[in-house]
């Protein structure tokens, strides 16, 4: 009895999992003016599947957005010309800058307050993004600093920070990118490639510089007291 329920249920929901089919029923390619059958879709050996089709050639366009009707400089304008625009922006602004901000341990199951705290004070790295975060990018304070972030956040909807680091790999600042020469390149199967393998090309005075993520640095087997 167990098989034939089971073989019940599998012909209920067939139709359900069942791919699509290249024909329409009901239509004769032969019968007086039929609409005809769809094309049948072909894949090329070694093509991937794409999350859209994009144009050929994609990653060679110089000018950023220029593959969509809205550009940079028109949000710019916008952002600057229409009064409403600009005054929510600030408003935005000045409600980010004016919450206050604190780095902390992230808290653990059962945890109790008093041995967060303690592990807060024996973690050395509270002090170091804390002091980082003060100033940001060594000029600005971090109230200027988040404004802005949040001017390329809400104008361009595309804000970039550039870590600067150091030979050892720690941070020294977080540099404040702008987003209207940039634009991400595409890889041939998606078009948004995880972050360790994700391009980026940016024009510099009339000239395109292409970055990649920096390789991860191996290990030092050193010993430290």
């Amino acid at each position: 009895m167990g098989t034939s329920l089971v073989k019940t249920i599998t012909d209920a929901f067939s139709p359900v999992f069942r791919p699509a089919g290249n024909l329409i029923e009901g239509v004769a390619p032969g019968s007086w003016a039929s609409p005809q059958n769809p094309i049948r879709p072909t894949l090329q050996l070694g093509v991937g599947i794409r999350q859209w089709d994009f144009t050929p050639g994609i990653n060679l366009q110089f000018t950023p957005r220029g593959d969509v009707a809205i550009k940079f400089p028109q949000l710019w304008n916008v952002s600057n010309s229409f009064d409403l625009c600009r005054l929510m922006i600030e408003t935005r602004k000045d409600q980010v800058v004016n919450r206050p901000w604190v780095i902390r341990v992230k808290a653990q199951p059962g945890e109790t307050k008093k041995a967060a705290a303690d592990r807060q004070l024996q973690n050395p790295n509270i002090s170091k993004v804390t002091t980082l975060l003060r100033c940001p990018d060594g000029v600005h304070t971090f109230d200027l600093w988040i404004r802005m972030w949040l001017e390329e956040l809400l104008v361009f909807d595309a804000p970039c920070i550039y870590p600067i680091k150091s030979i050892g790999g720690d941070v020294l600042s977080l540099r404040l990118v702008s987003a209207p020469p940039s634009r991400p390149c595409s890889t041939s199967s998606v078009s948004f490639p995880s972050p360790r393998r994700r391009l980026t090309s940016r024009s510099f005075s009339g000239s395109r510089r292409t970055t990649s993520p920096p390789r991860p640095r191996r290990r030092s087997t050193r010993s430290t007291s």
